[in-house]
């Protein structure tokens, strides 16, 4: 199997961290489906397309914006804005039969998807479903049993299990949401692991105090949207730019970057040769364009 590996320059802000890991990125043949069978000796990254990744430790099979339906199509069919899939799901629904936590972010259908979201906790009745604590009624509209559901609000960590812990800090899709009870409903998770400190911003942009909240995480990898922000695309509320994306990073002092949130619709993507070649131009963040059929690591 090909292994690339992306040496972790450190430099300028980041320098300031100690003992930084880098990531490795590995191409695998077969389904992921047997890739999340097998044991896992260590931490390992998957994406499902769009903002959706699974993570596998030795004890753990963590989904997070899982959107594994055609649901959207459906719902916006009369739209100007078609939502039909870019990309298959690579992994039916059906087949993830090992789940110990699904993490939602917000209640949008493409990460908190109405079809998948549901089955999938039947499906794993021991799993526990994250979603932010303003959506209790809807995930359980979705039909997730209440005795499934953990409620996440910004800034109240939990420890949900030896090997994981959550942080939930606000997201700005593109601005805050926060309900009656003070309830952030859209939000990102730092997650603590075993393999390293993960950020998934759910979908976001740049907002006062980011940058400031992640750096007391230590972060080693981000997840971040970078299909940017289109003022021609009424009521379709946006997320990082690339450039923002990878700036956070850089003064946040995450060493490494995914970026993800594109190639599912087809109004509303980047370009990944832009991503390509941001990687090629960066000296500092180390970034990764989300793809199918491979696997990140954190070497430390």
């Amino acid at each position: 199997m090909k292994t690339t590996e992306i040496p972790a320059n450190v430099c300028c802000q980041i320098g300031m961290r100690k003992n930084i890991p880098s990531m490795i990125e590995q191409p695998f043949a077969g389904s992921l489906v047997n890739r999340l069978a097998a044991n896992e000796t260590a931490f390992a990254l998957y994406w499902l397309g769009q903002a959706g990744f699974v993570i596998a430790t030795p004890e753990l099979r963590i989904l997070i914006d899982p959107y594994l339906s055609d649901y959207l199509a459906g719902k916006y069919s009369h739209s100007p804005y078609s939502h039909a899939r870019m990309m298959p799901p690579p992994v039916k629904p059906e087949r993830l039969d090992n789940l110990n936590f699904i993490l939602c972010t917000h209640r949008h259908g493409d990460h908190m998807d109405p079809e998948a979201l549901p089955f999938l906790a039947n499906q794993n009745p021991k799993c526990r479903v994250v979603v932010p604590a303003a959506e209790l009624a809807f995930a359980m509209e979705l039909g997730v049993a209440e005795s499934q559901l953990v409620l996440a609000n910004a800034d109240n960590p939990m420890t949900l299990h030896s090997d994981l812990r959550i942080h939930p800090i606000p997201a700005a899709h593109e601005a805050y949401k926060i309900n009656a009870a003070g309830w952030h409903h859209f939000l990102g998770y730092i997650l603590g692991l075993p393999g390293g400190v993960i950020y998934h911003s759910g979908d976001c942009v740049p907002y006062p105090g980011l940058i400031e909240r992640l750096r007391e995480h230590k972060i080693d990898l981000a997840l971040l949207p970078v299909n940017g922000r289109n003022p021609s695309l009424v009521g379709i509320a946006g997320n990082f730019f690339l450039p923002e994306a990878i700036e956070l990073c850089r003064e946040g002092l995450i060493p490494a970057l995914v970026a993800h949130h594109f190639d599912m619709f087809g109004f509303n993507t980047v370009d990944p040769k832009v991503i390509d070649s941001a990687i090629r131009a960066e000296k500092e963040v180390q970034v990764f364009r989300a793809k199918l059929g491979v696997c990140w690591r954190v070497r430390q």
